[in-house]
């Protein structure tokens, strides 16, 4: 199961991502210090993604295949950083959906259940 202050630590790290967006946007001059709202996506994609996967393929310990893994990942991590984007009132409700992504991985949750957390 995903410990409670794993959640949190992934949710800080999204949210400071996307923070750093918004001040790098409104406070800097200089163009090169504004980082794209694309690219801070692709960084928190890459990096969740990455690091999904690889949980995925040493664990053992999953009831589902790689491909509803993948499917997941993919509802999971935008969901994850628009969360993130809304702020601290968000957290938990992103460290009920990480929790819930574990519970899925151990075959006590359906996958349906993600749908609650999808954000308008």
């Amino acid at each position: 199961m995903l410990w409670p202050a794993y959640s949190d630590c992934i949710f800080a790290t999204v949210q400071a991502i996307t923070f750093n967006e918004k001040e790098n946007t409104t406070s800097s001059s200089n163009p090169s210090d504004k980082i794209s709202p694309l690219l801070n996506e692709a960084l928190i994609q890459q990096w969740l993604s990455s690091g999904i996967a690889k949980t995925f393929s040493t664990s053992g310990a999953s009831s589902i295949t790689a491909d509803t893994n993948s499917s997941i990942i993919n509802k999971i991590i935008p969901t994850l950083v628009a969360l993130a984007r809304d702020g601290s009132k968000s957290r938990s409700k992103a460290k009920m959906l990480l929790t819930d992504y574990a519970k899925i991985r151990k075959g006590e949750m359906d996958v349906a259940s993600l749908v609650s957390y999808e954000v308008p």
